[in-house]
């Protein structure tokens, strides 16, 4: 009979043949506003990568500077968190191009300069954002991207106004505020670092 038997292998096809670009992307990277960290405050963030088009990132800043002898006195805490849709897909490569974002925030602050003070306790914020980051340093071997994000939305709260006087802060007067105005701004430099345990070595070097 011309018919015959196919005796080749069967080939198999493992699950690492068919590795997802979203295993492959990295999933953590650590961040810091250089608009922060040129006015001298410390800043540091995460992001975390959902899937392909979400990620959630977390920034916290803090800073205590005083002088009592010539009246100068800068505290300064915040903190917030945003829920990011990226439009271009997971691809096995960092995350880059146009972001459109979701945020809340909290403030605290006590600046004093030259004999004048204002300081808020309990400040709160939230808005819309939009950014977009682009990859810097292609030839290390660590990989590094630049975002550029501003927020519009809402700011509240109360400050107090106080003059210190021999050791005592006068308080003046308290004003509460409710106010629509660009509340973000960011210069930010992402770092996505080669931790085995979040990311793994996928897409172009």
């Amino acid at each position: 009979m011309g018919g015959g038997i196919n005796t080749a292998p069967a080939q198999n096809v493992t699950s690492s043949d068919t590795v997802s670009a979203e295993t492959l992307c990295p999933k953590l990277a650590l961040r810091t506003n250089l608009l922060y960290d040129a006015a001298l405050v410390p800043n540091v963030g995460v992001e975390w990568f959902v899937d392909q088009h979400w990620s959630v990132a977390a920034n916290v800043m803090y800073i205590w500077l005083k002088n009592d002898t010539r009246h100068r006195y800068w505290r300064l805490f915040s903190t917030d968190v945003e829920a990011r849709y990226w439009l271009k897909a997971n691809d096995g490569d960092l995350r880059t191009g146009h972001h459109f974002g979701a945020y809340a925030a909290f403030y605290r602050y006590d600046f004093e300069f030259g004999g004048k003070g204002w300081m808020g306790d309990a400040n709160y914020g939230g808005g819309v954002s939009y950014g977009y980051a682009w990859r810097i340093f292609p030839k290390w071997r660590e990989r590094f991207t630049l975002d550029l994000n501003i927020g519009l939305g809402y700011l509240g709260g109360t400050h107090k106004e106080y003059d210190p006087d021999e050791g005592c802060y006068v308080w003046q007067r308290t004003m509460r505020h409710n106010l629509f105005i660009p509340t973000k701004a960011e210069v930010t430099l992402v770092w996505y670092p080669r931790w085995r345990a979040f990311n793994k070595k996928g897409g172009r070097p």
